[in-house]
């Protein structure tokens, strides 16, 4: 094959070549560029005119980036590809780990990705060092109990452990401590929302994010969790039957979950999307893994949160889930139903809202003032006549 001419251009390093155009009729400019970098002479294509929109400034720019070691070279770039690609960072050896296990619980899926993705996903096991850990336990400690992030962080361990076994990756050169429990403790959340609180909130957040708001809206008639909400597909809603789907949610049974009014109303004036087209993406189009900045926003401009350090007490977007449960309770919903609503496994993880309705605990607790009065009555009686 014959070698193209070359034509020089006004800047150093920089020529191109006549070729046929892409995506057009006739022909358009090839730039290449000529350059050293540690005593390597690299020869490369910069970018088609019309294709890439080159031009031999912008050739040239790319050339000093080059020399200067700013960017990698076109091999450079394939090279680091093909490194990524057989990279056994944390995020592939927890999908190893997972394929190995005979039932693997799907809550750990929602561990990593929530609490581990974020920190240690993208990076491999002999990167970590024990900074990295302590950044992440705090900065889970700050909203999660103590509990739950030693789980977190055995999952990390397990992962780990089970590279090392399969020489997938270097044992780390410290221990990973789990945070400590001193002692078992409630640390379910007890905070729920009033009528009127809840609907101010509401009013809040449409003003800051009608996403957060729609989010919010869902979770307080459907007492969906977030992540349940936040993975939702339009395949998953069917307006016809007025029936959500929940898929592959945290106790890994799928239930179906009707929609009241508002909720119907909301879904049918959005604009439908393609069936695995997310229903509340974020940003990037991704799924969320936390509520919105406006949520907390709203929380805190309304002041909900004023004055209480008990986390248990504070109010955060589990907190509307929680308030749709004490809410059936109080309209005498029975707790087997809520369970079913709910989406919870066993009627005991439901017997938290059993205190909800506090009405049957009063009259217990008036049987004790009648029995009192009763008893006093009897001895004065018995004074009188002795």
């Amino acid at each position: 094959m014959a070698t193209k001419e070359r034509f020089k251009t006004n800047y150093p390093g920089v020529f191109f070549i006549e070729g046929k155009a892409v995506g057009r009729t006739g022909t358009e400019k090839i730039y290449y560029i000529r350059y050293r970098h540690d005593g390597k002479l690299t020869e490369e294509k910069a970018g088609r005119q019309y294709a890439d929109d080159m031009t031999p400034a912008r050739a040239a720019g790319l050339r000093a980036q080059r020399v200067e070691g700013k960017q990698l070279s076109n091999q450079g770039k394939r090279d680091e590809a093909v490194q990524l690609a057989n990279k056994h960072n944390i995020a592939w050896l927890y999908s190893e780990y997972r394929k190995m296990l005979a039932n693997p619980e799907k809550a750990d899926d929602g561990r990593f990705r929530l609490y581990l993705q974020n920190g240690f996903g993208e990076k491999e096991p002999h990167e970590l060092i024990q900074l990295d850990i302590d950044r992440v336990v705090r900065r889970l400690l700050k909203r999660l109990a103590p509990h739950t992030v030693s789980t977190a962080i055995t999952l990390l361990k397990r992962t780990i452990n089970y590279g090392v076994r399969r020489d997938l990756c270097k044992p780390l050169s410290f221990s990973i401590d789990l945070p400590k429990v001193v002692k078992k403790i409630d640390n379910k959340r007890n905070r729920y929302l009033s009528v009127e609180e809840a609907g101010t909130l509401l009013e809040t957040l449409r003003r800051h994010s009608e996403q957060t708001y729609r989010m919010a809206l869902v979770s307080l008639n459907t007492g969906m969790r977030f992540g349940e909400i936040a993975s939702l597909r339009w395949q998953h809603i069917d307006i016809k039957t007025r029936t959500i789907k929940v898929m592959d949610p945290k106790n890994s049974e799928n239930r179906m979950v009707f929609m009241t009014d508002a909720i119907f109303e909301m879904f049918e004036g959005l604009e439908k999307e393609k069936p695995d087209k997310l229903v509340f993406p974020s940003r990037v189009g991704g799924i969320q893994s936390d509520a919105s900045h406006s949520f907390h926003r709203s929380v805190d401009e309304l002041g909900l949160n004023d004055g209480i350090d008990d986390r248990r007490l504070k109010v955060v977007f589990h907190t509307l889930r929680h308030t749709a449960a004490s809410w059936l309770v109080n309209q005498g919903i029975t707790l087997p139903v809520i369970a079913k609503i709910l989406g919870h496994k066993t009627l005991q993880m439901t017997e938290r809202y059993s205190h909800v309705n506090d009405e049957s605990v009063k009259k217990a607790m008036a049987t004790f003032d009648q029995q009192q009065t009763k008893k006093d009555n009897e001895e004065t009686k018995y004074k009188q006549y002795s």
